[in-house]
C-alpha cells in the first residue's frame, strides 16, 4: 500500500532479498558495552585541559563578571578531537553567554547561575564536537526554549494527571546503578495512546516529559552525585519493548508525539544517557535498527545494547550494571517495592534524591557548586558527618526512652492508696478505640471535625477512668498476681504511647484547619468555584479530543479500505480490457 512508512517498504525488500535458508531471529542477544571511547585523547589533550581547569581562575574579559574557577570532570573531557584547545573553546563558551548569546536578562534562566556553569557548558560543547559557534548556537536555542515553555512554572506547579500518565504511559526513575547514575525505566510497548488522551494532550505530556527531564538535571543527578561523592551527570537507561506492536507506529498522534519528543531530546538534554539496553526487542525492531545503524556514530552504537525476548540473557546482563536489590524483579532484580506486585517499581520513588538529608543539601547549597568535583566531595562528606550523628542521636533517644519507661513501670508498683500505703495501685489497660471511629460518613467542616475529635477523646478518657475503678485495689481481693502485674506494666506503656499519639494528631489537625481557614480566605469562594468550572470544561474538552482521536482512526481505516477497493476496480478494469480486446482477464 502507498501509505506504508518507508522504514517498511526497505525492511519488506530486505526480507525478500535473503536466501530462503536465512531467517531473522526473534532473540538478538549483544553483550553490555561499556564506552571506553576518547580515553586515549583524553590521556593526550584531555589530560592537559583537566590540569588548568582546576588550578585556573577564568573571568569574562572586559566584562567586570568574575567567573568561578573551572574545575575538571574527567568523562566529559574525554574525547576532545586532537588540536582542540579545550580550555580555549570552554571559555570562549563562558565568554558569550555571560554576554549577549545568554539567557534574556532578568529572566528566570539568567537567575539561575547553572545554566552557565562550565558543568552544563560543557555538554554542550562535547555534543557539537568541540565546536565553539555551533555550541553557543545550540545553548542559545535551549535558554529560548526554557523561557518560551516556561520550565520555571513547570517545575513549581503539580501534574494532577502524572499518576493517569504513569499507567497509560510507564516510565520511571528507579534507584541507581553500580556506578551511582539514575536508572530510567521505559515501557513504550505498554503506551496506551487513546486512554491517555482522555486526561491529557500530547502538549501536556510533552511538558510533563521535559519538565522530568530539567528535574533529572537539577535533581537526580545533583543526588546521585552527593551520594557517591563524584560527578554523576549520566544515566542508565532500559527501554522495555515488550507488547511494542505496529499499532502504536501507525497511530498518528502517537508518531508525531515520538518525534517531537525525540527533538526535544536531542537538542536540550545531550550527552545526559550514558548507556541504553534495550529488552524484549521484536523482530521487526532489530531488522528496523539494522536500517538505522549505519547512520550512527561508534560512540553512539557503545551506549546501546540490544536483546531480545530471552529473559535470562538480559537479565544477566543488567546484574552486571545495576545490584539486585535496585533493580526490578521485572527485569531479573530483587526490588518488588510494595512487596508484591512486580510492576509497582513502575509508580514509586526509589533513589538518593528521595533521601531528606541529600534534598537538604540541594535546598540550601548553589547548584553549580554541587556539580564540581571539589564541591561534590565536601558536601558528600558533610552528609555522611551527619548521617553519622545522626545515627547516634537516635541511640541516645531510644536510650533515653527505654530509661523513662523503666521509672513509669517502677513508679506504676508503688502508688500510695488512702488506708494501705503497703498495697498497689491497679492501672486498667488503655482503653480501645470504638470500631465505630473507622466506620464511613459524609464529610465534615474543619471545625466540626474538631469538635467532635475533642468530644470522642474525652469519652475515651472517661471510659479509662471508669476502667480503672473498676480495677482499684478496693474491689480485689489479695495481693496482686506477676501475670497482674506485667499488665499493670503493659497498661501503663500503652496509655503513655496513646497520649503521645493524641497529642501528635491533635496538633496536625489543628494545624490542618488553620491552614485550610488561611487558604479559603486566601483564595475566596468564588475562585475556587470558577476553578472547579475550569476543570470541568477540561474534561468536556478532552473528552472531545478522545472522539476526534477515533474520528481519526476512522478516517484511517476507511482510507484502506479505499484504497483496497482502488486496486480491485484496476484489476476489473484491466480484465474488462483483455476481455474486449479478446483475451483472458484473471480477477
Amino acid at each position: 500500500s502507498s501509505r506504508r512508512p518507508f522504514w517498511f517498504k526497505q525492511m519488506s525488500s530486505l526480507a525478500s532479498a535473503k536466501p530462503k535458508s536465512e531467517s531473522v531471529t526473534s532473540e538478538p542477544n549483544f553483550e553490555p558495552v561499556v564506552d571506553t571511547s576518547g580515553l586515549e585523547d583524553f590521556e593526550k589533550v584531555g589530560g592537559q585541559v583537566l590540569d588548568e581547569l582546576m588550578h585556573r581562575n577564568n573571568a569574562v574579559e572586559g566584562s567586570g563578571v568574575e567567573l568561578p574557577a573551572a574545575e575538571g570532570f574527567l568523562a566529559n573531557l574525554s574525547g576532545i578531537p586532537e588540536g582542540v584547545d579545550g580550555l580555549k573553546a570552554l571559555a570562549e563558551v563562558r565568554r558569550r553567554v555571560f554576554a549577549g548569546d545568554g539567557p534574556a536578562p532578568d529572566s528566570p534562566e539568567a537567575n539561575t547561575p547553572y545554566l552557565r556553569s562550565d558543568h552544563m557548558l560543557l555538554r554542550f560543547l562535547i555534543a557539537r564536537q568541540w565546536d565553539v559557534e555551533r555550541a553557543v548556537a545550540m545553548l542559545r536555542e535551549h535558554y529560548t526554549w526554557l523561557a518560551d515553555a516556561k520550565m520555571s512554572q513547570l517545575l513549581r506547579d503539580p501534574f494532577p494527571e502524572e499518576a493517569h500518565i504513569k499507567i497509560c504511559y510507564p516510565q520511571a526513575y528507579h534507584g541507581v546503578d553500580k556506578q551511582g547514575r539514575p536508572l530510567y525505566i521505559e515501557r513504550p510497548g505498554a503506551l496506551d495512546m487513546p486512554k491517555l488522551l482522555q486526561t491529557t494532550t500530547p502538549e501536556r505530556l510533552l511538558e510533563y516529559i521535559s519538565a522530568s527531564c530539567e528535574l533529572q538535571i537539577r535533581r537526580r543527578l545533583p543526588a546521585c552525585s552527593l551520594l557517591k561523592g563524584e560527578i554523576v551527570d549520566k544515566s542508565l537507561n532500559i527501554i522495555d519493548l515488550s507488547g511494542l506492536g505496529f499499532g502504536i507506529v501507525k497511530h498518528t498522534t502517537a508518531r508525531r508525539f515520538t518525534l517531537e519528543l525525540l527533538k526535544m531530546l536531542q537538542d536540550h538534554y545531550p550527552e545526559s544517557v550514558g548507556q541504553t539496553v534495550i529488552v524484549n526487542a521484536p523482530w521487526f525492531f532489530t531488522s528496523t535498527f539494522a536500517l538505522v545503524k549505519p547512520m550512527l556514530d561508534d560512540k553512539t552504537l557503545a551506549k546501546i545494547s540490544i536483546f531480545g525476548t530471552d529473559c535470562k540473557a538480559y537479565s544477566a546482563a543488567l546484574l552486571k550494571l545495576v545490584d539486585a536489590d535496585q533493580l526490578p524483579a521485572l527485569f531479573g532484580g530483587t526490588c518488588i517495592c510494595d512487596g508484591h506486585d512486580k510492576l509497582s517499581c513502575m509508580k514509586s520513588v526509589k533513589g538518593p534524591w528521595a533521601d531528606e538529608a541529600i534534598c537538604g543539601i540541594i535546598d540550601n547549597e548553589p547548584l553549580e557548586e554541587i556539580m564540581t568535583p571539589a564541591g561534590c566531595r565536601r558536601l558528600h562528606e558533610q552528609i555522611t558527618k551527619k548521617g553519622s550523628h545522626r545515627k547516634q542521636e537516635q541511640r541516645d533517644q531510644q536510650q533515653d526512652q527505654q530509661g523513662q519507661r523503666t521509672e513509669v513501670a517502677q513508679s506504676a508498683f508503688h502508688v500510695a492508696i488512702p488506708g494501705s500505703a503497703s498495697r498497689q495501685a491497679l492501672i486498667a489497660p488503655a482503653p480501645e478505640i470504638p470500631a465505630s471511629a473507622f466506620s464511613s460518613a459524609p464529610p465534615l467542616a474543619p471545625a466540626q471535625v474538631m469538635r467532635e475529635h475533642e468530644d470522642d477523646e474525652g469519652e475515651d478518657l472517661d471510659t479509662f477512668v471508669a476502667l480503672s475503678q473498676c480495677m482499684s485495689p478496693d474491689s480485689q481481693q489479695g495481693a496482686p498476681t506477676a501475670e497482674l502485674q506485667h499488665a499493670r506494666l503493659q497498661a501503663t506503656f500503652l496509655l503513655e504511647e496513646y497520649r503521645r499519639h493524641e497529642e501528635a494528631h491533635m496538633t496536625t489537625l489543628r494545624q490542618w484547619v488553620g491552614e485550610f481557614q488561611d487558604l479559603v480566605a486566601e483564595i475566596g469562594q468564588p475562585t475556587i468555584e470558577r476553578a472547579r468550572s475550569y476543570y470541568d470544561s477540561r474534561s468536556l474538552w478532552q473528552q472531545a479530543v478522545q472522539e476526534y482521536v477515533q474520528q481519526e482512526q476512522e478516517v484511517d481505516r476507511v482510507n484502506t479500505e479505499l484504497a483496497e477497493a482502488v486496486k480491485a476496480l484496476s484489476r476489473a478494469e484491466a480484465a474488462f480490457e483483455a476481455t474486449a480486446a479478446g483475451g483472458f482477464g484473471h480477477l
